[in-house]
């Protein structure tokens, strides 16, 4: 009999990436850019999220990447002669292209960016700050590819498990854990914790060029998000007419 301990590694280590780190490193980037208690819109520019966003990404490719080569050194080579190990491939390609998506994000710019200068808005130019076109085709690739590749890691995951032998029920897991992080964000974006990248960085105000896209649908967002997670806290609209201020 085959030793089948390999392979529960193997599908341990793509439950922690697929069903837990990225899914996680999603929920962080969509809700947590901004705080309870965070002095928005006055108070910008709060890093930890990105921080926290690219660990959780890193460490959930990792472990994948390490799930992939268990598999590969016990059989000498990759076999894709079965739908898991066929779907497996393209959820991992998409991860790799997301994390190579990444770095060819393009700049950042900005008024708080290394190089410019507040007195300039010349200096400020960017990618991000200016949502070139370069910009616009990441924000789009990035998060269709991410959300394409964890849907299709579900089935994927229950594919696996029915592989190993795993127990009728065991094989549920992957679909249980997908359902408890798309209730955690309904539940977010229900209560108004969803804020803009782009406000998030620099504000709501007109004059930053990103907020000339879908200007006032997003003003409307954040206006939303004061009055529902802050009720007349920092972030009102009176707070929405103080100076810039990098968190």
């Amino acid at each position: 009999m085959p030793d089948v301990r390999p392979f529960l590694v193997h599908g341990v280590l793509m439950l922690a990436a697929w069903m837990i780190f990225l899914p996680s490193g999603v929920i962080v980037a969509r809700y947590f850019k901004v705080l309870p208690g965070q002095d928005f819109p006055r108070s910008l520019d709060n890093p930890w999220w990105f921080y926290l966003h690219l660990g959780l990404q890193y460490a959930g490719m990792a472990l994948a990447c390490a799930g992939v080569a268990i598999v590969w050194n016990v059989l000498g080579r990759l076999d894709f002669t079965d739908g898991h190990a066929r779907l497996g491939l393209i959820v991992m390609l998409l991860g790799c292209l997301q994390v190579v998506a990444g770095w060819l994000r393009g700049t950042k710019g900005g008024p708080t960016d290394k190089g410019s200068d507040l007195r300039r808005p010349e200096t400020w130019r960017g990618d991000h700050y200016d949502m070139t076109r370069h910009r616009r085709i990441f924000e789009r690739w990035h998060k269709t590819a991410g959300y394409v590749a964890l849907a299709l890691a579900v089935p994927t995951a229950m594919m696996g498990l029915h592989r190993i032998g795993a127990p009728p029920a065991a094989e549920f897991l992957p679909l249980a854990l997908a359902g408890a992080f798309v209730c955690i964000a309904v539940a977010l974006e229900r209560s108004g914790w969803w804020v803009p990248t782009y406000h998030a960085i620099w504000g709501p105000d007109q004059v930053h060029p990103g907020n000339r896209h879908d200007g006032a649908y997003l003003s409307e967002r954040v206006a939303s998000w004061s009055a529902t997670r802050l009720d007349g806290a920092p972030g009102s609209p009176a707070h929405q007419k103080r100076p810039y201020r990098k968190g």
